[in-house]
């Protein structure tokens, strides 16, 4: 569970990713390797609950004789030894010397159990809105339930506290980590929001949004980078931030975002946009978060580079491509080695292709010699078991 919050840490992964660290590690997996780290963590606490589900009513249900027997039979265990000790504790202490505590009491009247409870009240809410069938239509429930970490690691830290089989060790292996996600945040809140208005929109096929903006003067990023955005015009239901690959060159004036409308967020920033220019109103303010990520850098050092993207998943091509493209024209280009770029497309129909293809065209006539396009219309079935 400690490592869970190192992948959550943009701003540190964005730095290492900078330095050699990212040479070595695949920092760009980090979101995959977040869920992996939750299936695992979700397995042994289902495993890890099961199996003290079992111990407390075997010790509730058996008499005292039956546990001295069995207590014998493990006594080298210091584990074990030390359940001993606190169960007999409370035999004389606080029950006197015949009575047992029923499983009720384990459960319920412990700390142990009472945290364990909530625990498994807590990671069952927040892996249930962690869906992806759940997050695509509730990104908000997603995003709130999540905020239940928090309470998930103050519980774990209190469930060990009664040393029912050992000293409790987790406060202190998620005492880093912690440190890390802390220091991570307050370089997040030392940047601040960039507020942009949007200069040019388009509703396109396939209900993609196309967005234009003046780019902040300090904004710098690379081609293949992605930002957060946030659109306060909208509901407070909806004021949540969204992560978009650049569709820009690092050299152009401008920014520009391809957004599909999949979601409600989106759903509602796409209306908001229909609306202004329909009603002739002034298009809504976004927030921007970022640059995060590596880029995609590494295609200067190949002479034959090969691109794969699949509908609106071509956006951060289109900003490396764009960034090829203005670093050839402006003569710049003799740490380039790249000398023919192979672009493969697969869309799931041709609607999608006419909002985006302005940006192939462009490419098509301004590389002409080095550029060779090829897009294939497959049906969703079919990109479903690719």
């Amino acid at each position: 569970m400690a490592l869970i919050l190192l992948t959550v840490c943009r701003n540190i992964l964005t730095i290492l990713r900078e330095s050699f660290v990212g040479e070595y590690i695949p920092l760009d997996s980090a979101i995959t390797f977040h869920k992996i780290v939750a299936i695992t963590a979700g397995v042994f606490a289902a495993i890890h609950t099961i199996g003290h589900c079992v111990n407390f009513y075997h010790v509730a249900t058996q008499s005292q004789e039956g546990l001295a027997c069995l207590f014998q039979e493990v006594k080298k265990n210091n584990s074990l030894s030390k359940i001993i000790f606190l169960l007999k504790y409370f035999l004389k202490a606080v029950f006197g010397s015949n009575f047992l505590p029923s499983i009720y009491y384990w459960f319920f009247q412990t700390l142990t159990g009472l945290t364990g409870i909530l625990l498994v009240a807590l990671m069952s809410i927040i892996y249930v809105f962690s869906a992806p069938a759940v997050m695509k239509r509730a990104y908000h429930a997603f995003r709130l339930t999540h905020l239940l970490n928090i309470l998930l690691y103050a519980f774990t830290i209190l469930h060990g506290l009664p040393k029912l089989l050992d000293s409790p060790k987790f406060w202190y292996i998620v005492l880093g980590p912690t440190i890390i996600f802390i220091i991570d945040r307050i370089i997040g809140m030392r940047k601040q929001y960039k507020q942009l208005r949007i200069v040019e929109a388009a509703v396109l096929p396939s209900d993609i949004i196309y967005i234009q903006f003046k780019r902040p003067h300090s904004f710098k990023f690379r081609s293949g980078q992605w930002v957060r955005i946030s659109c306060p015009a909208l509901s407070c239901a909806f004021n949540e931030h969204h992560a978009f690959s650049l569709a820009s060159a690092p050299q152009a004036q401008t920014l520009a975002l391809f957004i599909k409308a999949v979601g409600p967020w989106t759903w509602s920033l796409r209306n908001e946009i229909t609306e202004a220019q329909e009603n002739g109103l002034v298009y809504p303010v976004l927030n921007l978060d970022g640059p995060y990520g590596d880029g995609n850098q590494e295609w200067y050092n190949h002479e034959v580079v090969v691109m794969v993207g699949g509908g609106i998943g071509v956006t951060p091509y289109a900003s490396t491509l764009m960034d090829l493209v203005l670093e050839r024209a402006s003569g710049n280009h003799s740490g380039i080695r790249c000398k023919r770029v192979y672009f493969l497309w697969i869309c799931p129909t041709h609607k999608i292709l006419n909002g985006l293809l302005m940006y192939s065209k462009k490419l098509r006539n301004m590389t002409h010699k080095i550029f060779l396009k090829h897009i294939f219309l497959l049906p969703n079935s079919f990109i479903n078991l690719i």
